[in-house]
């Protein structure tokens, strides 16, 4: 159990895991959440006067382009946010001597040949340019300020939607197609660390006193997509026959997010697997695998 009471600024306020994060936490710990019109981070100087004023003991980097099309599209503008800006709050971190947590991305691994689950240590050869941003801001900010946590998040999920506004993840995005009767498809060939929101929130307290340095933070996974969303259907007793299987997206050369999990093991956090976190999730709104 962590201490209680720590004062924790959070970036990127209105996203999927920052919002969560902020309610789980709300009656916890002293939370200042801030968005774009309460902090942006791509101004060094705006970062040092808010980091300052608040003097959090912790600060929770989770702003981001995150949308990989949207790198892809505006590299540009994704670089000054994904990096610039990253570097900055750790700066400003550092400055009021402020730990710093930071949210990368196992998109960092998208372009390595490696077909087991990946390991922190290992050489980076992302091919998208998110992926580049992110390792290239993982590096920034253990510079800028040492005593960074970069923790390498996984693709995750939730039961449900805060707002209308709110991208859809794995299971809303499937439930909203099984209600509409629409086929769904998802690649045989794509093998990747998925995870409950709230199983991450649930490690992220622990995280917060890891050692400086870069960790995995997922869950286990050994199944593809395709039979992940077939096993999700399975325990809501949903048409199963809604589901067709993708057998040509990444058949050339399989793609493999999956992520080690030795290093976080040795630091006493140990994230349940994909399925278990589905059942964990569904029991959430009480349905019951």
């Amino acid at each position: 159990m962590q201490e209680e009471n720590m004062k924790i600024l959070i970036t990127g306020a209105g996203g999927f895991a920052a919002a969560r994060i902020i309610a789980a936490w709300k009656d916890r710990h002293e939370i200042t959440g801030t968005g774009r019109a309460q902090l942006n981070f791509t101004n060094k100087e705006e970062c040092l006067r808010v980091i300052g004023q608040v003097r959090p003991q912790i600060v929770i980097h989770c702003g981001a382009v995150s949308d990989v099309g949207a790198c892809d599209k505006d590299p540009g503008h994704s670089y000054l946010v994904n990096v610039t800006g990253a570097e900055n709050i750790a700066l400003a971190s550092r400055e009021t001597g402020a730990r710093m947590i930071f949210f990368s991305s196992d998109q960092v691994y998208f372009g390595n040949d490696v077909q087991e689950p990946h390991r922190e240590d290992e050489l980076l050869t992302p091919c998208r340019i998110y992926g580049k941003q992110k390792q290239e801001a993982e590096q920034r900010c253990l510079t800028a300020q040492p005593d960074t946590v970069a923790l390498r998040m996984s693709w995750m999920f939730d039961n449900k939607k805060l707002s209308p506004r709110e991208h859809d993840t794995l299971i809303t995005s499937v439930r909203q197609a099984v209600s509409e009767k629409r086929r769904i498809t998802y690649p045989i060939h794509d093998y990747r660390s998925i995870t409950y929101v709230g199983e991450m929130i649930r490690h992220l307290e622990t995280a917060l006193t890891l050692p400086p340095g870069i960790y995995n933070f997922g869950s286990p996974n050994d199944l593809s997509t395709y039979h992940i969303v077939r096993e999700f259907l399975s325990f809501q007793g949903t048409d199963e026959t809604l589901l067709v299987p993708n057998k040509e997206a990444f058949a050339a050369s399989p793609r493999n997010l999956r992520m080690d999990q030795e290093k976080l093991l040795r630091h006493g956090i140990c994230f349940s697997d994909t399925l278990q976190t589905l059942k964990n999730c569904l029991q959430q709104d009480n349905m019951k695998p």
